[in-house]
């Protein structure tokens, strides 16, 4: 039976980086390192939005759509007609810019590729070639029954050091949308009152 030549480079590559890589293939090594893998991945993802997209604007859109849909729910609620009318006006701007938004977020799917690689890349480095279970990379100072195991893999350690690393550093960088009400603008001091 004829075997797959790119499946087998894989594999064999895949043995490689798990030979280079032995010194962190344990707690507390791995652990470090699967946080700086993350972080490497964070950044680059950052700076691809920020090559793809105009975040600029692509904030200013989403921030104007927000306002327009805070807008059309109050006045529903209050049942004010005439704001009603004056908003269904604005629909074909907000669809407008909806529909740029799409398509910037449709190019910053192209991030997706390097954090596949990644991900499949370092769940077969840290997977037991002897028995085929997942290596312990890091242990769980807070456990939660059937949700967070106090020995965690790569997969589950990666997970969680995306979400710690990801959001923050997206928004450090502007590059995630702030969702919410604005904050109020600012009121003369009341000094000359």
């Amino acid at each position: 039976m004829a075997t797959n030549p790119v499946i087998e480079a894989w594999d064999s590559f895949v043995v490689a980086m798990r030979l280079t890589l032995a010194p962190y293939m344990e707690p507390p090594a791995s652990t470090v390192f699967i946080i700086l893998v993350c972080l490497g991945l964070t950044l680059v993802s950052v700076t691809l939005t920020r090559l793809l997209t105009d975040v600029k604007r692509r904030n200013e859109y989403q921030q104007e759509i927000q306002q327009y849909m805070r807008d059309l729910r109050e006045a529903q609620k209050s049942g004010d007609k005439r704001l009603y009318e004056k908003l269904k006006r604005r629909e074909d701007r907000v669809r407008m810019l909806q529909r740029q938004s799409m398509k910037d977020m449709y190019k910053s799917f192209v991030m997706i590729i390097p954090f596949y690689v990644v991900w499949t890349l370092f769940n077969g480095v840290f997977l037991n070639p002897a028995t085929g279970v997942p290596r312990i990379v890091a242990f769980a100072p807070l456990t939660i029954p059937f949700l967070l195991p106090s020995q965690l893999s790569f997969g589950s350690w990666y997970i969680l050091c995306s979400l710690g690393l990801s959001t923050p550093i997206m928004r450090a960088a502007g590059v995630i949308v702030e969702t919410g009400v604005p904050p109020p603008k600012s009121q003369p001091s009341g000094k000359g009152r």
